[in-house]
C-alpha cells in the first residue's frame, strides 16, 4: 500500500480544492485509512445531522 500523507478537501458547495496534510497522530494512532478516515468522519460531522445535508461529509479512503 502507498499513500501521500495528504487529505484532498472538496467543497461541491463553493467549488473549492484544498490539500492538506495527513493527521499524523491519527494515523498511528487508527491503523489504515480505513480507520483514520473513520476518525475523521468522527471528528468533523456531528451524528445528528441528516444524511443528505451539506453539512454531511462524504469520504473515499483506500485500505484495508
Amino acid at each position: 500500500m502507498s499513500w501521500a500523507g495528504k487529505i484532498l478537501r472538496v467543497n461541491l458547495s463553493t467549488g473549492t480544492v484544498k490539500s492538506e496534510p495527513t493527521n499524523m497522530d491519527w494515523a498511528r494512532a487508527y491503523l489504515g485509512s480505513r480507520g483514520t478516515a473513520t476518525k475523521y468522519i468522527v471528528e468533523e460531522v456531528d451524528p445528528k445531522v441528516d444524511p443528505l445535508s451539506p453539512a454531511n461529509k462524504l469520504i473515499w479512503a483506500t485500505g484495508r
